[in-house]
């Protein structure tokens, strides 16, 4: 009885380990790049995420200064993402972190008739619930970001460059319970005298998902802790 409660222990220790090196995940972290989309489709699946417009048009890629973006077909624009108009990535299943994203051709003015324009993105959680942040692109090489995170500009907005601002560090915070992500552009309302005859609108150039651990093999992993408790107290 001695050595078959040992042994006992034994497998029951060796389980945990075991589970705690093969903990899996819900979603596996994803990087999402504007070069990965298909010019003329209206949805793709894309890193775990079911990507769709509206209210209408297909995919349409852009690339400025190097930097490779999408946008929406139609609109004022045709190939940006345009006041009005939504590109939605939704989860095919589970749910997401958000890590970071990068926007492109988001100008300060006056290049493009454009005026410190401004994108707004929206992230939906599970169960009812959204953050809603805003990006502004406030000089050639600063802009106003309302949520967490660090914004660093990766191209200058000016004329033959790209406009390109990224965002890292979680910026919609820690949480991983994300079923969807939006974009679309606001009205700015800093044109002044300005005509401001064709802003605001800008393109997704990136977006970094993050892991979310499976709830089920934690909850594997504390049934084996405590059979190894329950195991060890039978022996005393």
């Amino acid at each position: 009885m001695k050595l078959k409660s040992i042994l006992s222990q034994v497998a029951l220790a060796l389980g945990t380990v075991v589970l705690m090196g093969t903990t899996s995940v819900a979603s596996a972290a994803a990087v999402i790049n504007g070069s990965d989309f298909t010019n003329g489709q209206p949805s793709q699946v894309i890193g775990g995420l079911n990507w769709t417009i509206a209210p209408g048009g297909t995919f349409q890629k852009k690339t400025m200064g190097g930097f490779t973006g999408v946008g929406i077909s139609g609109g004022r624009t045709g190939d940006e993402i345009d006041i009005g108009e939504y590109l939605t990535g939704t989860a095919v299943s589970g749910t997401f972190g958000i890590a970071g994203f990068t926007l492109g051709v988001l100008f300060d003015g006056p290049e493009f008739g454009d005026y410190n324009e401004i994108a707004q993105i929206t992230a939906v959680r599970q169960g009812g619930g959204s953050i809603i942040h805003t990006l502004r692109a406030d000089t050639a090489t600063t802009a106003i970001w309302s949520g967490t995170g660090d914004l660093a500009n990766l191209s200058q907005a000016a004329d033959g460059s790209g406009a390109v601002w990224a965002l890292t560090g979680n910026p919609f915070g820690s949480y991983t319970d994300f079923v969807s992500i939006s974009f679309t552009a606001l009205t700015s309302t800093f044109c002044d005298y300005q005509s401001c005859n064709n802003q605001s609108d800008f393109t997704l150039v990136q977006l970094k998902t993050t892991d979310v651990p499976e709830p089920a093999s934690l909850a594997l992993l504390g049934l084996g802790l405590v059979g190894l408790a329950a195991a060890r107290r039978r022996k005393a």
